[in-house]
């Protein structure tokens, strides 16, 4: 299998204690309001999440001596309560790939929702 990864920058919710949930498109609107993805048969998408608290001694910076492990998408809100959040895609395809750019992995939208407490 070949694994390529992309992840973002640290996003500040501007909130000390925040909630975060995941939020999947609906398929029943036209419009893509929601987390999307496409994974073509034998390769995968897979969404990590991570959150991390303010760093005092550099403020409106992550700490990164307390962020969170990465965590499955599905149960990004078991690491709410922390300012940052970050996220990661892995695609995977298997070694036999043709090459066809229709049958590549993707991610059309990604949303997580930050609430207030």
């Amino acid at each position: 299998m070949n694994v390529s990864q992309g992840f973002a920058r640290w996003t500040n919710t501007q909130l000390d204690t925040p909630s975060f949930a995941p939020h999947y498109d609906d398929l029943g609107t036209v419009a893509v309001d929601g987390t999307s993805f496409n994974a073509p048969a034998g390769s995968a998408v897979d969404i990590w999440v991570r959150s991390a608290p303010n760093d005092t001694a550099n403020t409106g910076h992550p700490n990164l001596n307390f962020a969170t492990a990465w965590t499955r998408y599905d149960d990004v809100g078991t690491i709410s309560r922390r300012r940052f959040i970050q996220y990661r895609v892995d695609f995977t395809i298997p070694l036999s790939y043709d090459f066809n750019i229709a049958n590549l992995p993707s991610v059309d939208f990604l949303r997580i929702d930050i609430n207030l407490n």
